[in-house]
């Protein structure tokens, strides 16, 4: 319910982050972990088709979009977190079996993975601005941001992760459409930037991507970037990691939703299970027992200041996570709609 509420509360011609203060802008960067959890709740079809719009008319001549949708404030390019602008049209595809959208919109899709892959170095890309946003305070980066950045998740893991979904989808859609030629293309960098991520990121001492953390391991599990012998220590390391911390997170805003999925589909849901029903900081259940009825921006209890939103989507991940793992609740990509 408390899921439920705080997307109501932000369903407004635009997918805002917040109703509350002057800011109610539809950020790209919390989309890409909103989308599904909108979709189980609410008929979006529409709505996301009308948003796909807004989007796209970000877009400039080189391919790039905006943080923002419609542009207020922000990056131009977008954080390549946005993988955002594709999902909108492969969810919808999915689960509405929404053919059209994808026709409609393929030029620009194309185009932004076209100018995310501009932007790599030996297959990794050169930028980030949010990452895996607003962990718990203690595993931010303070004095900056508002603490919001990760320390401990490097934002180029999170872009160069997000270039492989992106240019999977495009892939994929390309199929869809009959653009033979893009499928090779798109499947090359595909592979290009899997393997650019497992040398840059992989760590055979510890065992674990990154810096070994719970965001790193359950980004590269869910992406599909961990295999073989490096996603069974990958499992390993994240069902340790979240033990040590006594079964509680350390995720921000995007990983939250890929730590309780590459959990539950690597065998230890009795793990996720552990996380989703903590009362204790920091934890959904704490928000609870402070007495919440929406879901926070921030893990902790803030009150004063900035980012101190009591009604902010980008934690509420968790709403798809019951609809596909609790309820087994998912759509059939082979038979879409």
């Amino acid at each position: 319910q408390m899921v439920k509420r705080t997307e109501a509360a932000n369903l407004h011609s635009v997918p805002t982050d917040c109703p509350q203060r002057d800011e109610r802008m539809g950020w790209l960067n919390d989309m890409t972990v909103r989308i599904e959890q909108a979709i189980y709740n609410f008929d979006m079809s529409r709505f996301y088709h009308k948003y796909l719009a807004d989007v796209y008319d970000t877009q400039d001549d080189q391919g790039r979009i905006t943080d923002t949708a419609p542009y207020k404030v922000g990056g131009r390019p977008a954080d390549p977190v946005s993988a955002s602008y594709l999902l909108l049209a492969m969810k919808s595809y999915d689960f509405y079996g929404n053919r059209e959208i994808i026709r409609e919109y393929y030029p620009g899709l194309k185009a932004w993975v076209d100018y995310l892959r501009s932007r790599t170095k030996d297959g990794i890309m050169d930028y980030s601005y949010y990452g895996d946003w607003a962990p718990p305070a203690k595993f931010g980066v303070s004095g900056t941001s508002y603490g919001a950045l990760s320390k401990d998740t490097p934002g180029d893991l999170i872009s160069t992760g997000f270039l492989f979904h992106c240019s999977q989808m495009i892939s994929r859609m390309a199929g869809i459409l009959g653009h033979t030629e893009d499928v090779k293309n798109y499947d090359a960098l595909s592979i290009a930037t899997s393997s650019a991520f497992n040398r840059r990121f992989w760590d055979e001492k510890t065992g674990g991507y990154g810096s070994n953390n719970q965001s790193c391991n359950s980004f590269a599990l869910v992406m599909g970037l961990a295999e073989g012998e490096k996603k069974a220590r990958s499992i390993q390391s994240l069902v340790q990691n979240v033990i040590d911390h006594d079964y509680h997170l350390t995720t921000g805003n995007i990983c939250t939703k890929y730590l309780l999925e590459a959990l539950t589909e690597n065998g230890r849901v009795d793990v996720a299970y552990k996380i989703a029903t903590q009362k204790t900081y920091p934890s959904w259940g704490y928000m609870l027992e402070k007495g919440a009825t929406t879901i926070w921006e921030r893990w902790e209890y803030e009150t004063g200041g900035s980012m101190n939103s009591h009604n902010h989507p980008m934690m509420g991940s968790i709403g798809s996570w019951f609809y596909k793992y609790l309820l087994g609740i998912k759509p059939d990509t082979n038979h879409p709609g």
